[in-house]
């Protein structure tokens, strides 16, 4: 599902926006609005190519973060639900480049207003002024709709194919506007910035169109940045992965420090299981997967869950809760990019050959993994 119904999730100095894969620093200090719960308060950093939650230390409403960055901005976002939202949890997201930047928030007399809607910039750009706030005036219905559609149809969304339908429709007619406004505004990186993140995990529109759509849209300028071709690697992921693909190979650690690698694991059917501790639906699903591990032997059949998890903590816990005693990845962005998941669960099954064989955004397998189960007794037999 877009991020637009869960979790809501940068032309500013030129000596820092070439397009140059190189690694650059950036210093960012952050001045937080007064009598706020900093346990409610969520915080992210993107450095291009990898996010990650963040919790710096906090000291007297103050707090610094130095990481690296590999694209033209590094993107800071500070999530913070207030009593005065009625539209889910408010986001608030800065580009900042190689130069330090300053952050800083203040309050004002409108009681109405999130802490975090005020606020004094050095070095620092909002996304609201970036383009942010033009793009969401310009899907603000689509997207009203199919949030709207969801909020009022969750279960039956989750249990019954034809109301999933419904809401990928809509879900699709949002994509579709969104690609409208990138159309009319190909050459602003915000445009590549919100197609990367929007759109190309999506799963509304199929990856070969967005691809072509990508190719032909925007300039040169956009395209060979390392932003463009994390954006082609994902799209190329995508239209791998689809079932009669060759899946795209990987070699990632897991948390016991093995190495996972498509090549070594090839004698052998592979589930991948894309999921994260805070995706209500992934955990629901884990006693299936729990069912699978204990049916067949490892020399069967390998497990590999990816977490999206930005939190260690949230992500081992799940595991201990859930009795998740299979390979498990963390931290592992490049598969999620080359497997292009840009939402959870997903599952993939890979067999001897290394083709895909069962995509779970392909399937209507709403209920228990059904389908998925007779592929696997099919093909590896039951006992």
């Amino acid at each position: 599902m877009k991020s637009a119904l869960n979790y809501l999730l940068f032309f500013i100095l030129l000596s820092c926006s070439q397009t140059s894969f190189s690694q650059k620093k950036v210093d960012i200090t952050v001045i937080l609005p007064s009598n706020i719960d900093f346990k409610k308060m969520h915080i992210a950093y993107d450095d291009g190519l990898n996010q990650k939650s963040v919790k710096p230390m906090i000291t007297n409403h103050k707090f610094s973060i130095s990481d690296s960055c590999h694209s033209r901005y590094a993107t800071l976002t500070i999530d913070y639900p207030d009593s005065t939202e009625t539209d889910g949890i408010p986001c608030f997201s800065f580009w900042v480049t190689c130069k330090p930047a300053n952050i800083s928030f203040y309050r004002d007399n409108a009681r109405h207003n999130n802490p975090f809607q005020n606020f004094h910039l050095e070095n620092a750009f909002a996304l609201a002024d970036m383009g942010g706030t033009e793009f969401s005036t310009f899907t603000e219905t689509e997207s009203h709709d199919a949030q709207k559609f969801y909020k009022e149809n969750s279960d039956s969304i989750r249990n019954y194919p034809v109301w999933k339908n419904i809401l990928h429709q809509k879900l699709q007619k949002l994509d579709r506007k969104e690609m409208l406004y990138i159309r009319l505004h190909p050459d602003d990186y915000y445009s590549l910035w919100q197609f990367d993140r929007e759109i190309v995990g999506s799963g509304n529109i199929k990856a070969d169109s967005l691809l072509r759509f990508f190719e032909e849209i925007f300039p040169d300028s956009l395209k060979y940045t390392l932003e463009g071709k994390e954006v082609v690697t994902k799209l190329k992921g995508r239209i791998n992965t689809i079932k009669g693909g060759e899946a795209p190979d990987f070699n990632v650690k897991d948390t016991r420090g093995k190495v996972c690698s498509l090549n070594l694991l090839k004698s052998k059917y592979i589930l991948i299981d894309f999921w994260a501790s805070w995706c209500a639906p992934c955990i629901r699903e884990m006693p299936n997967i729990k069912a699978i591990s204990n049916l067949y032997p490892k020399d069967k059949l390998e497990i590999i869950s990816v977490s999206l998890d930005h939190n260690f903590t949230n992500f081992k816990a799940a595991i201990d809760k859930n009795g998740m005693n299979w390979t498990q990845i963390y931290n592992g962005w490049v598969m999620i990019n080359s497997y292009a998941v840009g939402s959870v669960p997903q599952i993939f099954l890979i067999d001897r050959n290394g083709m895909v064989v069962y995509s779970r955004t392909e399937e209507d397998d709403l209920v228990g993994l059904k389908h998925l189960k007779e592929i696997l007794s099919l093909n590896l037999g039951s006992r």
